[in-house]
């Protein structure tokens, strides 16, 4: 089984559950990753898209070199599973290669588990992750993810709040209601800091 976790911090995860272990990579390969998992989850990607998005300074056959060398930086360490490299050049995840922390929080979120999705919700998303060379393209669907995710944590935080207080529950209540004001106030920051999403 192999986990990629982007919530609050970015690990590439192997292993069986009861025993996962942290896989080496470096931040580039899997900020890769967790855009072929997140972009547009299950769909393939134009090579020449990704090269722009992350190696814009290189050339093409450089770029395209720098590619080559992080699929097969993932691919030792996970194997040959997870990428798929479709016959037009296109590549993306396997659809039951990995499990994704972020791509679980939204679709509980989605099913209405509220508590099992704040429960996966450990931090910003890509929080306090570098990745060098990148285009601002990159940057900004970056902020843009982590703000939306913020955004669906605080919502749902809030639910938790209202719903609880009504069955009784003064002090899960207050709980989850300083959790929505954090979240809330997190995601102010980030959109005050990066300019306004639309």
């Amino acid at each position: 089984m192999v986990q990629l976790r982007t919530l609050g911090r970015l690990e590439l995860l192997a292993g069986e559950t009861s025993a996962l272990r942290v896989l080496p990579a470096q931040p580039k390969p899997l900020a890769l990753l967790a855009y072929l998992a997140l972009a547009t989850p299950g769909a393939p990607h134009r090579r020449d898209a990704l090269l722009a998005l992350f190696w814009p300074e290189l050339g093409q056959e450089e770029a395209r070199r720098a590619l080559r060398q992080a699929l097969h930086r993932i691919r030792y360490h996970v194997g040959d599973a997870l990428i798929r490299t479709e016959r037009d050049g296109q590549i993306a995840l396997a659809g039951d290669g990995a499990w994704c922390d972020a791509i679980a929080f939204e679709r509980a979120l989605d099913a209405g588990r509220r508590g099992d999705a704040l429960a996966l919700y450990h931090g910003a998303f890509l929080d306090g992750v570098f990745v060098s060379d990148v285009s601002p393209d990159f940057e900004q669907w970056m902020d843009l993810t982590r703000a939306r995710l913020c955004a669906r944590a605080a919502a749902a935080a809030g639910e938790l709040a209202e719903e609880v207080r009504r069955s009784g529950d003064h002090a899960a209540s207050a709980k989850w209601a300083a959790q929505a004001s954090r979240l809330a106030l997190i995601g102010a920051v980030e959109q005050h800091g990066h300019g306004a999403f639309v």
